[in-house]
């Protein structure tokens, strides 16, 4: 039974192999045949929970905030508190999925930062954090686009599945095993949110659990990598964001493919509540059947679209921030990234660029003026000769872009960059693996310690048996002793000759001692104590007590 019971681990584990007890019990009163306890999954799927062996940890976590800091920047990313973990009686259920932070005793806490806005940044040191403490890999989706199809039917979900990649043949897919729940990642520009709801039409209405399709947009944020809170990895399929070009979508392509799916739904016998696109009650459905649907407010945060350097903005001059400088950065995204109607489809546009161009090259920019001009010139804009250039080159002052809109518009100075700041970070090797497994398998699996069981016979000679002592029937190894006493009757002078006399190996009071390191920590009264020891020494010789393994810690 012993051999058996110390594979169990964690409270999932009891509560399973208990109900396999009890049920062999039932069927056979008094005899339980262990070999065929259910304590082990098979070896090419293990559930977590069962299985002992940690799918996530600081080493997966880590390096997936590297993997997506790589193509994205710090800037959207977010770190959840894992499934498990020790936090709050009120965050425990959203464990796996709410975003938050680890704490110095080791307990999580919320995240109180906003989700939308500059407010909303993610510092680089906020990631390599979560990476250390393992934290699940979220991602704000204000410049992320995210359809997360939240479905209950394997059949149903299943056709939505098939809309939106009818729509988007190329779209990664985020899915977990035994779920028929799904995420889709796109490129496109910042929208507001929106929400299809669904349930039989001969049922009523479900008060919590509708299973929707819902389109994440500002303000939101969705898991990327990690646990969900089932204990169940997250997987991506059909290539993943991070190797991979997301497709294109904008609003009417949004709204094309929540009209199918609208569609489909019906068909199938489904009623639907559309919340339509938060803000706008243009597109809410105000059908009959959609008497419960309610409008979300809207975020209220300005898109994240770069504003013109002539007005709107967080005004600053163009040297008043050295972080947005990065003088090679700027001269590499004109080689990297030429000017075109394709990549700036308006003058306004083009302005920007220009503008974060400036910035960017830091207090040597009119050395690099001509080479800027030549970068804005381009055929598709027979208007921008060197007098145009020089008319917007000379009208910005004040700009509130920088190096960080260069990189957003331009993946390849973003690798660039993040693998320069990620050559320095201070993470343990064994974390930083380029392409650790994310389920470690075979010889990689991480084991823990078994757990001890004691018979009643060992128990027993366990407790007969004499402890070993250091100090001959005062101490023994590996226990606590209290002295006490009234005050000012000498206790401490009593507790510093017995110390120094085990540092030296010397009798304590005609009992025998072992030899051993001392470490007196002075809770108070440190000078007093070290008085004391010089003195003592004095006393005993100081040749003679010159080899103690003693020290004191005296600021405790």
């Amino acid at each position: 039974m012993g051999k058996k019971v110390d594979r169990v681990r964690g409270t999932k584990e009891c509560q399973h192999i208990q109900v396999w007890v009890k049920s062999q019990l039932k069927s056979s009163p008094g005899k339980i045949n262990w070999d065929e306890a259910p304590l082990l999954a098979p070896e090419d799927n293990p559930p977590p929970a069962l299985a002992g062996v940690p799918l996530w940890g600081p080493r997966e976590a880590t390096a997936e905030f590297q993997r997506w800091h790589r193509k994205y920047g710090p800037k959207d990313l977010l770190g959840a508190i894992p499934p498990g973990a020790e936090t709050a009686d009120h965050l425990k259920p959203g464990r796996g999925k709410t975003p938050g932070y680890k704490g110095n005793d080791g307990v999580w806490f919320g995240r109180r930062k906003p989700l939308s806005g500059p407010g909303a940044d993610t510092a680089l040191e906020e990631v390599k954090k979560w990476g250390c403490d393992g934290a699940n890999v979220g991602a704000m989706t204000r410049n992320l686009s995210v359809f997360d199809q939240d479905g209950k039917d394997p059949r149903i979900s299943a056709g939505i599945d098939a809309i939106i990649k009818r729509h988007f043949p190329t779209v990664p897919e985020r899915y977990r095993d035994n779920s028929p729940s799904r995420a889709f990642m796109l490129d496109g520009p910042r929208m507001s949110r929106r929400r299809l709801a669904y349930w039989r039409r001969d049922t009523p209405r479900p008060k919590r659990g509708t299973p929707a399709l819902e389109y994440l947009g500002d303000g939101q944020y969705t898991n990327v990598a990690g646990l969900h809170p089932s204990g169940v990895l997250y997987k991506w399929r059909n290539g993943h964001p991070c190797e991979t070009g997301l497709p294109k979508i904008d609003r009417s392509a949004a709204d094309q493919v929540f009209a199918d799916v609208k569609a489909y739904l019906e068909e199938e016998g489904y009623e639907t509540a559309d919340t339509g696109w938060a803000g706008d009650k243009s597109t809410a459905d105000h059908s009959p059947s959609n008497g419960s649907a309610t409008l979300r407010k809207p975020i209220g945060d300005p898109p994240l679209v770069a504003p013109s350097p002539s007005g709107g903005g967080a005004r600053k001059g163009l040297d008043d921030d050295p972080s947005r400088h990065d003088e090679a950065g700027a001269l590499r995204y004109m080689d990297l990234c030429p000017n075109s109607a394709e990549r700036n489809p308006s003058r306004g546009d083009a302005v920007r660029e220009v503008a974060a161009i400036k910035t960017s090259l830091g207090p040597n920019r009119e050395e690099h003026r001509g080479r800027a001009s030549d970068w804005h010139q381009h055929p598709d804009w027979p208007d921008n000769d060197d007098a145009e250039f020089d008319k917007i080159w000379d009208s910005i002052t004040d700009s509130e872009l920088g190096i960080e809109y260069l990189r957003s518009r331009c993946p390849e100075l973003r690798d660039e960059a993040a693998q320069a700041m990620f050559a320095d970070w201070p993470i343990p090797p064994e974390y930083c693996s380029d392409a650790p497994p994310l389920a470690p398998s075979g010889t990689d699996r991480v084991k823990r310690p078994p757990i001890t069981v004691l018979t009643l016979d060992q128990i027993e000679k366990q407790a007969s048996s004499e402890p070993p002592d250091f100090v001959e029937g005062t101490i023994c190894d590996g226990g606590t002793s209290g002295w006490y006493g009234e005050t000012n009757v000498g206790k401490s002078f009593v507790l510093l000759d017995l110390g120094l006399r085990v540092s030296l190996g010397w009798s304590w009071h005609g009992r025998s001692v072992e030899r051993g390191g001392v470490i007196y920590i002075a809770g108070e009264g440190a000078r007093g104590i070290m008085q004391r020891v010089a003195a003592w020494r004095k006393h005993h010789g100081e040749e003679r007590t010159a080899d103690a393994r003693f020290a004191v810690i005296p600021d405790m």
